[in-house]
């Protein structure tokens, strides 16, 4: 199987369950994630885990022509996400509360996360 293929078919289920998650239980990620962006250790654990993760994936995956430029664009926000969220971890935090405080944006992103799981399913499974 292409690696390319291989890679949509996991984002897609992926942001299709998470999507799905945070949009039909918006009040309780509303009240998890706030604490998880609080504590240090998790943050600087999904830093790493990010920042290798996203790394492999450049690396294996560095394709920028058709479909598969998205998969190569998602793992070079993660790593730059990544990055940031270990260098400039007081900002990071400060940035995730305030945007945090939107309720509609919560909503809005579990709508985002399943139209770009829905997006890469396709790619995937059907394309």
């Amino acid at each position: 199987m292409d690696l390319s293929i291989f890679l949509a078919r996991i984002i897609g289920i992926v942001y299709v369950v998470v999507g799905l998650s945070v949009f039909l239980n918006a009040k309780y990620y509303q009240k998890l994630l706030p604490e998880v962006v609080k504590n240090t250790i998790w943050m600087l654990t999904m830093g790493l885990i990010g920042l290798v993760v996203c790394f492999i994936w450049v690396l294996k995956h560095n394709v920028w022509e058709g479909w598969p430029l998205l998969i190569t664009l998602f793992g070079w926000i993660g790593l730059v996400k990544s990055a940031y969220m270990l260098l400039f971890p007081e900002w990071t935090k400060r940035m995730n509360l305030a945007f945090m405080k939107w309720v509609h944006v919560r909503a809005w992103w579990g709508g985002v996360g399943l139209f770009v799981g829905l997006l890469f399913s396709y790619f995937g499974f059907f394309a």
